[in-house]
């Protein structure tokens, strides 16, 4: 049994190994954390995973809480099994050890070989609490009250919940996916091998229950038999890709301003059915960004955006824009990246995705900005350049008004200067992808540098801007007609009309 497992933990370390560049999580950057307006975002509220923040005090709480997930996820649902939760922790850390020492390297930070196992056991708790956290988030598990033994301080409360939920997402607090793909390769193969040694009892145990399914109908007998290898190793647990799927796609519909269609759901996300067809995320946080950006929009192809890559653009706040005769628009999904412009004789019809803004929503997206920023991460930097464009549209409490009134923007933060000044410090330090919205920025300007149109756009928004003046105006020029026609005829009887 140990060759076996020695096997499979050689195997999974090559593995690891094998993706450890990629797979590197970097401190946040000196130049975003030093803007005092947004360093908080980056620390911990209730909870640390990783390195990085680990052992501070006001974390401490949290700690405790760790071991109450670990006895919930290693909590059998077959009470029939002939071993323990401690037999099956203790041969999963031990199998654990060595791929979780070779995790140091993807942080920054130097763990010294005298204190490699506290790092080790700190990795395997912090996994079990992130995948307990989440199977409890998506209700494929309820909280165990006998694993908490009655004890209501070892519960969370629905505020540390809601703290939990943003701390998870921050760079600093991030858990490499391989480890946790290991983690949960290793317990799947302990707990078998757990089932063999346990000799002629088990044996005794499976022929007994095959005595008592002669005696049960075929339904019972398929449906027990599913039961059966859903228990096969100990616990049902999803697989950690699909968890984080439907975990982050969970968090996505509850920040959502609109019910996903269909359509819009499969296209945002990751498929959880099939996950060999799509490149596994590096850790939770990159797995959220990825979903949010979505595809981008056909019109702005890759050419378009090379062409117009280098040229300057003399963009505006909304109220300018809109002055111009642009009116803004939400558009059919909440991917960042669908951003279009479509320009009509003299008016023009910016779509953009619908956003909801609350008190987490500025601690998620400087910390998807700090990812795209930072060392080892993805190649283009979607959510850096979306916050540049949203700046370079939002000036002031006006602008945000616009939006909010188009559905474009959902205000949970509070005042609209609140949230002018949140999309006007996200961008601090940072610098978007050059030919990110290319075409869009190029249709904007063209349209802008078209003084005709802005003149009729001008002269429509100041005289027609409401309906009530569009109704005045007509019957103005409805009276100027006949006041023509009765001109007309007084000087030209209709009787000397018709003689000539």
């Amino acid at each position: 049994m140990e060759e076996v497992l020695g096997a499979i933990r050689v195997s999974m370390e090559e593995a690891i190994n094998a993706r450890m560049s990629s797979s590197f999580i970097p401190r946040v950057a000196d130049v975003m954390r030093g803007d005092e307006k947004n360093k908080q975002c980056f620390e911990p509220s209730v909870v640390s995973l990783g390195p990085y923040h680990s052992g501070k005090p006001h974390l401490q709480r949290m700690e405790q809480y760790k071991f109450v997930s670990l006895k919930q996820y290693f909590k059998h649902d077959d009470d029939s099994v002939p071993f323990g939760e401690e037999e099956v922790i203790a041969r999963c850390f031990q199998n654990f050890t060595r791929a979780a020492i070779n995790a140091k390297n993807w942080y920054e930070i130097a763990v010294p070989e005298n204190e490699e196992n506290p790092f080790v056991w700190m990795m395997f708790l912090d996994i079990c609490f992130l995948l307990n956290f989440m199977e409890q988030a998506v209700g494929t598990k309820t909280p165990s009250s006998e694993v908490a033994g009655g004890d209501n301080n070892l519960r969370l409360s629905s505020q540390e919940e809601a703290f939990v939920v943003r701390d998870i997402m921050l760079l600093e607090n991030q858990l490499p996916f391989e480890l946790v793909k290991t983690f949960c390769n290793i317990k799947r193969s302990v707990e078998p091998i757990l089932r063999g040694e346990a000799g002629e009892g088990r044996q005794m145990y499976r022929r007994m229950m095959l005595e008592i399914d002669r005696s049960v109908p075929v339904a019972q007998q398929q449906q027990q038999q599913q039961q059966q290898s859903r228990r096969s190793s100990g616990t049902s647990h999803m697989e950690p890709y699909a968890l984080m799927n439907a975990f982050v796609d969970k968090l996505i519909r509850h920040y959502s301003l609109e019910k996903q269609t269909p359509t819009s759901s499969s296209s945002s996300a990751i498929s959880s059915s099939n996950p060999s067809a799509q490149v596994q995320p590096k850790h939770l946080l990159d797995l959220l960004r990825r979903k949010i950006i979505g595809e981008e929009s056909t019109s702005n192809n890759s050419d378009e955006q090379q062409s117009t890559g280098g040229q300057w653009y003399s963009f505006r706040s909304i109220k300018e824009l809109k002055d111009a005769g642009i009116k803004f628009k939400k558009t059919g999904t909440n991917q960042l990246k669908n951003i279009r412009f479509n320009s009509k004789l003299f008016r023009g019809e910016l779509y953009l995705p619908v956003i909801m803004v609350d008190d987490s929503t500025k601690s998620r997206l400087l910390n998807i900005i700090a990812y795209e920023m930072g060392q080892g991460g993805p190649p283009d930097r979607a959510v850096t350049s979306y916050a540049c464009f949203m700046d370079s549209l939002i000036d002031s409490a006006e602008d945000v008004k616009e939006l909010r009134s188009g559905g474009i923007l959902l205000n949970a933060l509070g005042s609209d200067e609140e949230v002018a000044d949140l999309f006007n410090t996200l961008t601090t330090g940072v610098t978007p992808e050059p030919g990110a919205y290319a075409h869009v920025k190029s249709s904007i300007e063209s349209h802008c540098m078209t003084e005709w149109k802005v003149s009729l756009a001008n002269l429509y928004h100041t005289h027609f801007n409401s309906p009530w003046t569009t109704i005045a105006f007509i019957a103005a020029l409805f009276l100027l007609i006949l006041t023509i026609c009765q001109t007309f005829f007084a000087a030209f009887p209709r009787e000397a009309v018709f003689k000539n």
